[in-house]
């Protein structure tokens, strides 16, 4: 196979037998290829009028950095329907980012190997600069309080439903990332030591799925009273060995054992966004009837992103909100985490500073000009 001639679906194939990148990397490469597959093809359909063969694939070698600046444009503009909607919606600047730093990490393994698999890089020429981070997305106490009313108005076609997500609701707003809930166990339970355990484990081999927190490390998390009796009806509601699952998915997937795919690993609650997107209209629809405004942005890491933020707001230590998040480094939440509004700093910095006033202002030996 010549450098000009293997594709980009081959060489996909080759990096994915890269046994030293980790599985969620080789994910993130393949979601960028096929994203680029698309606007390959969008550009077949709009230069031929017509759709692409079923096996259409393109030569990286025939990839310029002039497409990839025009992919990168394909991706920020979205397409519409033509009704009012998106057919594509528009990329966000920190994914088109990602997109075009997993497709140079493709290329270059490509122009590094010996011999080499392609001849050129395309994507070298074509600025990536990094976009500032956005302003984290958080509840309000009202959108919390909302959120749980909605639990309970959604037709759950699982009995155990409601308490289930009740019991995520709160996890979540303990800080907690959704796939470490849904897997955690019974064991990993103890409402009347007000803990939950976070564990880095595989499950026995060949029996079960073979999950690890992100960070890979043991995580013990203290809970509030209010979600240690969550738990104790989520454990008593359901007494299968993962209570936040379904018994339903617990029973598929363990028919499913030596099948799964890495993301059925990591993730094996497959219905949670369908879910909470339910639960997020019925929110809206108890919005509407009180005439108050519609939760516009509402995604189960903005639990996680509401506790940071509350830490913060209670003038935690930033090591010891680290600590209960379970970040390798303060500054994570500085950068994704913690939100900060303006008419807060305002607030907090006019008391802060009256009351350094008041202070120098009853200190007898301070010499005021």
């Amino acid at each position: 196979m010549s450098r000009d001639s293997i594709t980009l679906s081959q060489l996909l194939a080759e990096y994915d037998l890269w046994a030293e990148v980790s599985p969620c990397t080789k994910a993130a490469v393949g979601v960028a290829v096929r994203s680029l597959h698309r606007f390959l093809h969008w550009c077949y359909e709009q230069e031929h009028h017509d759709d692409p063969p079923a096996e259409y694939d393109v030569a990286v070698g025939q990839i310029t950095p002039r497409d990839i600046a025009h992919w990168r444009s394909w991706l920020a503009a979205g397409e519409r329907d033509g009704r009012g909607g998106w057919r594509r919606c528009p990329a966000r600047p920190h994914t088109i980012h990602s997109y075009h730093a997993a497709l140079r990490q493709l290329f270059r393994y490509g122009l590094e190997l010996r011999p080499s698999l392609i001849g050129s890089n395309p994507i070298e020429g074509v600025r990536n600069k990094r976009p500032a981070d956005p302003e984290p997305d958080v509840w309000s106490r009202q959108d919390i309080g909302t959120l749980l009313r909605a639990i309970r108005r959604v037709r759950w076609q699982d009995s155990t439903a409601a308490i289930r997500w009740t019991a995520l609701m709160y996890g979540l707003l303990h800080g907690r990332r959704i796939n470490e809930l849904t897997t955690l166990r019974q064991e990993d339970l103890r409402p009347d030591q007000g803990l939950i355990l976070i564990r880095a484990r595989p499950d026995d081999p060949g029996r079960c799925w073979q999950w690890r927190t992100k960070g890979k490390v043991d995580l013990p998390v203290g809970i509030s009273p209010r979600y240690g009796r969550v738990l104790r009806r989520l454990v008593q509601a359901c007494p299968w060995r993962y209570p936040h699952l379904s018994s339903r998915t617990c029973s598929h997937l363990l028919a499913k054992v030596g099948d799964l795919t890495w993301r059925q690993r990591q993730q094996p609650y497959g219905n949670v966004n369908r879910d909470f997107n339910m639960i997020v209209a019925q929110a809206n629809v108890l919005r509407l009837e009180r005439n108050q405004p519609t939760i516009t942005v509402a995604y189960p890491h903005m639990g996680r992103k509401t506790a940071a933020t509350q830490l913060a707001l209670a003038r935690v230590h930033p090591k010891v909100t680290a600590a209960i998040m379970g970040w390798s480094r303060v500054e994570t939440g500085n950068r994704f985490y913690i939100r900060v509004e303006q008419e807060q700093a305002i607030r907090v910095g006019r008391s802060t500073f009256a009351r350094m006033g008041r202070a120098q202002l009853g200190n007898k030996d301070s010499n005021l000009d």
